[in-house]
């Protein structure tokens, strides 16, 4: 593949009240025209444990905007995001929705 990588960006949940691997959060990442929908699980992969992070195509990061909806039922809104890096999004640090 020889292809370069356009803007990305890697999300990895943290739960604070909830469970801390955010296993059941919902993501909700809108990207230009569309909406992008991430449900972070656990148990898939065999013999071992594939990445909870969530890797997605990112455009502007002024216009990167991600919505999770934790197991505790409270949704958080998270703006500005970074691309080309790794960031990790803690319940409770989001701007309540």
């Amino acid at each position: 593949n020889q292809t370069q990588p356009k803007n990305w960006l890697r999300l990895e949940l943290r739960g604070g009240a909830s469970e801390p691997d955010a296993v059941g959060a919902v993501l909700r990442f809108q990207l230009s025209d569309r909406e992008i929908v991430r449900h972070i699980r656990s148990g898939s992969g065999y013999l071992s444990h594939s990445d909870q992070r969530i890797l997605i195509p990112s455009g502007d990061p002024a216009s990167s905007v991600a919505t999770v909806t934790w197991l505790t039922g409270k949704s958080e809104r998270f703006t500005n995001l970074k691309t080309g890096s790794t960031i990790q999004l803690r319940e409770g640090t989001g701007e309540s929705q």
